[in-house]
């Protein structure tokens, strides 16, 4: 479903004419409609890692801190625990805290069995220094949930009318119904918790199963454990818009 078909859906929904064009549209309705796809879109890629938006970037290792280009432009931010030495086959921890970093730094850290890595004006910083030529790489969440209508640009934000989407249209469309509504002072109420279980429902169904702890994972040989067992996850996507 392109966009201008989804504006359309939306305005069926609302009650208001159907635009003919969106992008270029000059009705305030129509402007308000276009608006909202790109706050709604926007703010589902930051909610939840969706697997349309998954990638993964391979880097080869320079001997210093500073991996230059390491982070994509399509970068919005890292998948926990899937950054890895693949030629050292260890996990590295991270983005730690400037904090953390600073004090590394200053006591020379050489424990190359745990490497851990902060992310500084958009540039990746491992420690201890990899050797240079070793396989890095690690998984991601891309910003680009649009597919431009040539089929082959990916964006961050709809701007022509036959733009599609990579996130789920029916969820977009319960969106930006209910940010339509909420916007105009209508009552929004059913179309907020239609929303909001619509996502739960899809985000829940990209849930993976339950991980099975090792002895490893405590004590450094295995993935990387926190030591604090994870729960179970909450959805609440419209409340804090």
């Amino acid at each position: 479903m392109n966009v201008l078909s989804i504006a359309q859906n939306v305005a069926d929904e609302v009650g208001v004419p159907r635009p003919s064009i969106l992008v270029s549209a000059t009705d305030p309705i129509h402007q308000k409609i276009y608006r909202h796809i790109n706050k709604v879109g926007t703010s589902l890629m930051r909610a939840h890692p969706w697997q349309e938006l998954r990638k993964v970037q391979s880097i080869t290792a320079v001997a210093q801190a500073l991996q230059t280009s390491a982070v994509p432009s399509n970068f919005d931010r890292f998948i926990p625990e899937t950054f890895w030495d693949l030629t050292g086959k260890t996990l590295i921890n991270g983005p730690i805290s400037p904090t953390e970093w600073a004090s590394l730094s200053a006591n020379s850290y050489a424990d190359t069995a745990v490497k851990k890595f902060t992310v500084r004006a958009g540039d990746i910083y491992i420690i201890p220094t990899p050797t240079a030529g070793d396989s890095y790489s690690f998984h991601y969440v891309s910003k680009n949930w649009v597919l431009d209508q040539d089929t082959t640009t990916e964006k961050s934000s709809v701007s022509t009318d036959g733009d599609t989407l990579y996130l789920d249209d029916q969820l977009v469309i319960s969106g930006v119904v209910y940010e339509f509504l909420r916007g105009e002072g209508q009552p929004f109420q059913m179309a907020a918790a239609t929303f909001d279980q619509m996502f739960r429902t899809l985000a829940g169904n990209e849930e993976t199963g339950v991980s099975v702890l090792t002895m490893g994972d405590f004590f450094g040989s295995g993935r990387h454990y926190s030591g604090i067992p994870g729960g179970g996850s909450t959805y609440s996507i419209y409340s804090g818009w």
